[in-house]
């Protein structure tokens, strides 16, 4: 029988054979998602070349002593957190681990469930990738688990300490925001749930530093930052709100960019030039940021090194249990575009 060939899987998969043989060595300009394709493809299609590397990603060739690790994600997650969860699978390969996704429904969350493969014999850790209720974090940090999260809810004042890593926004937001100002805006808006997370909280403190050392003031009636249940992502939502402001600001300061891209479909809609009729800024640096016209300034996340960091910090805390928990700051670096009005 014929040898199974890179260019079989590439056609099993319907993805070019560059692509797949870019897998199969764990190129890191491949997602995730098309990665772990690939490998279950060649495995399914006995492609006699699979690594060991390979079997354990998958998850067929787990070897003893190795490190297991459980991921936990929001089912309602997108590809931004693609090249995070590769950072943390190539990190823990390099470190003899291999990690487990587990997606969390909303109702689990509401109900205090928990996976159970939390429970399991030999689970290392887990890293929390979505900024889950107090509540729930509670319930999770009462299976005594060895944990780090990203990100975490604001505040967590009277609750359980944990070891957390936060993407920086006040130094990016700040700095963006007085982007606009040295573009001449003076009345400026800011688009955020601050209750829902710390990271968005600090990119509000960012806009109001720099509000504050520009000499201008923060108009309320130009600010959304209620605990809404949509977080102003979603675009018809958002569309709605804005259209209740008695007048416009010069620009909006967003959160992140699926606020920001709400915020373009809003000026579509009415007809107003971005950056001409309002200047505008996100955070993210999402794919959709880069191809709209014009191009969204925004804050860039090195998300595959992000991921790899998480990792560095787990693998540092089961080294050292005694050590106070932590929160760490990771930072982002600004990237002006046209919508800002540059």
């Amino acid at each position: 029988m014929k040898s199974v060939s890179i260019l079989d899987i590439a056609r099993k998969t319907g993805l070019s054979r560059n692509t797949v043989a870019k897998a199969l060595r764990f190129d890191p300009s491949v997602s995730y998602d098309t990665r772990m394709k690939t490998l279950r493809t060649a495995y399914d299609m006995n492609y006699p070349k699979l690594s060991e590397d390979a079997l354990k990603e998958i998850g067929i060739l787990p070897e003893r002593g190795e490190k297991n690790f459980l991921i936990l994600i929001s089912k309602d997650g997108s590809e931004f957190w693609d090249r995070i969860v590769m950072g943390i699978s190539d990190e823990l390969r390099k470190n003899h681990g291999y990690c487990q996704l587990s997606f969390i429904a909303k109702e689990d969350e509401e109900q205090l469930v928990v996976p159970g493969n939390i429970a399991m014999d030999g689970l290392s850790g887990i890293i929390c990738l979505y900024v889950f209720s107090n509540p729930y974090i509670e319930k999770i940090i009462s299976l005594e688990k060895p944990l780090i999260f990203l990100d975490t809810p604001v505040q967590r004042a009277g609750v359980s300490p944990v070891d957390a890593m936060v993407v920086d926004g006040v130094h990016s937001v700040y700095h963006l925001t007085m982007e606009l100002v040295r573009n001449n805006r003076k009345k400026i808006g800011f688009i955020g749930n601050i209750h829902y997370c710390q990271s968005i909280y600090e990119r509000y403190e960012g806009f109001c530093r720099a509000m504050q050392e520009a000499g201008l003031p923060i108009e309320e009636k130009f600010c959304m930052t209620a605990n809404v249940e949509d977080n102003y992502y979603d675009p018809k939502k958002l569309c709605e709100r804005i259209e209740e402001f008695s007048g416009l600001p010069d620009a909006f300061v967003c959160a992140n960019d699926l606020t920001a891209l709400g915020v373009y479909r809003y000026c579509q809609k009415h007809h107003l030039s971005i950056p001409d009729d309002i200047a505008l800024t996100g955070f993210d640096n999402i794919k959709e940021s880069k191809i709209i016209s014009p191009r969204i300034s925004t804050a860039n996340i090195a998300n595959y090194q992000l991921g790899r960091r998480l990792v560095q910090q787990m693998l540092w805390r089961l080294d050292n249990p005694d050590m106070p928990k932590e929160l760490v700051h990771i930072s982002a670096q600004t990237v002006i575009r046209a919508s800002s009005g540059k």
